[in-house]
């Protein structure tokens, strides 16, 4: 566009910069953000947001805290939104002003970093503004699995005139999808007139993630067809599904299916999936293969999965390979020693086992406890319960 000099307007430079941030391609980025200063862009307030967003998504908070800076009539919720996405809830909470415009960003603030029972702390405290804000709150008890929260959230969704709105309905969706109520979430689904990709990808992971891998892929097929183009987390929910059903032949055309016709880089999720669709179906050397050539072969999360599967074959000659190797990526990962230690155990070399137990003291390495969410009445065990009554009353009172 450049070489046959035609220059770029805001609405060009706000969307290379989007794919940037999509891309988390910082130093191009960067490189643009250095010309739109030059051709004077900068106080832009699109732009600018463009520029928070890419800034925000790389954690690189100084950089989107100079662009919120240099705006003309900076507003707080630009700055709540800036804190969002570069991580810092503290700060999002320090200059949050309690009025109903910041109350409806700190919710995307609290979503956004995987805060989901302070969104619903914060609907106990305020109540809902408006429409616009449910899919937000949505959110929130999907994270937790909230059922009963959700459904009081979708019936006071209804009262107040709600409907046909495809970002909520799609938020119900995955809900009930994720609380495990997969046919009322595929009946909802049917029934919605318009559907995004958000929709369609709800609804396959829902089928994916609750056993029911062949209709993943049944519907993954039929969004295809429609014309909706699949996205990375597409990929990743019918991948999930191929691996949890055995679908060995069909995982690893969608795996080539992404990078080659789609052009979607696979990330770690992505190989994930691959690795334990490969594991499952012991082909233990084409999976660690698989990972020696991938990009985010450092990542000791995926070697964990694939240490996982050797565990699972007994072939633990591999499993000691690749646990000394996750111990090299990640020397402060718990359960790297773990596994080899039960590795060891297993097959009798107590000395061994013992030598890792000492390593781990050495080097200062503690087992980490898990945690658990378990909903009981009104509250939600594993944090600060709430009384949620104020949402809405019961299922049956409102439908």
């Amino acid at each position: 566009m450049l070489g046959q000099g035609v220059q770029p307007n805001a609405f060009t430079l706000s969307s290379i910069l989007k794919a940037c941030s999509q891309l988390q391609h910082l130093p191009l980025g960067s490189s643009l953000h250095g010309t739109i200063t030059t051709r004077g862009f900068a106080s832009n307030r699109v732009i600018a947001c463009a520029l928070i967003d890419m800034y925000g998504r790389a954690r690189v908070l100084e950089g989107a805290r100079r662009v919120f800076d240099e705006l003309p009539q900076p507003d707080p919720v630009s700055l709540l939104d800036m804190y969002g996405k570069c991580g810092d809830v503290g700060c999002a909470k320090f200059v949050f002003d309690g009025n109903w415009v910041s109350w409806t960003a700190m919710l995307g603030v609290y979503c956004h970093n995987g805060e989901f029972e302070s969104v619903l702390g914060l609907v106990r405290e305020w109540g809902v503004a408006d429409v616009y804000s449910f899919a937000t709150i949505l959110r929130g008890c999907s994270g937790l699995a909230a059922a009963r929260q959700g459904k009081e959230v979708h019936c006071q969704y209804v009262r107040k005139g709600g409907w046909r709105d495809v970002v909520v309905e799609s938020a119900l969706v995955d809900l009930y999808a994720k609380c495990g109520s997969v046919d009322f979430a595929h009946r909802l689904f049917m029934r919605m007139e318009e559907r995004n990709l958000i929709t369609w990808n709800a609804m396959i992971g829902g089928f994916a993630k609750n056993g029911r891998g062949e209709e993943a892929v049944e519907l993954f097929e039929e969004m295809v067809r429609e014309g909706m183009r699949p996205d990375g987390i597409s990929f990743v929910n019918v991948l999930f599904a191929c691996s949890h059903n055995g679908l060995v032949d069909q995982g690893k055309r969608y795996f080539d299916l992404m990078r080659m016709e789609y052009g979607i880089r696979p990330g770690v999720v992505h190989y994930t999936c691959m690795v334990d669709l490969l594991g499952r179906a012991e082909l233990i050397e084409e999976a660690e293969s698989l990972l020696e050539s991938a990009d985010c072969r450092y990542d000791h999360s995926l070697w964990a999965v694939l240490l996982g599967a050797c565990t699972k074959c007994s072939d633990y000659v591999t499993a000691e390979r690749v646990a000394k190797k996750m111990i090299q990526l990640e020397p402060e990962f718990h359960l790297s020693y773990v596994l080899l230690g039960n590795i060891y155990r297993s097959v009798g070399r107590w000395n061994e086992a013992l030598e890792i137990r000492k390593l781990m003291e050495e080097r200062g390495v503690k087992k980490m406890p898990g945690k658990s969410w378990v909903e009981s009445e009104k509250k939600q065990k594993g944090s600060p319960g709430f009384d949620f009554s104020i949402v809405g009353k019961s299922m049956g009172e409102a439908v």
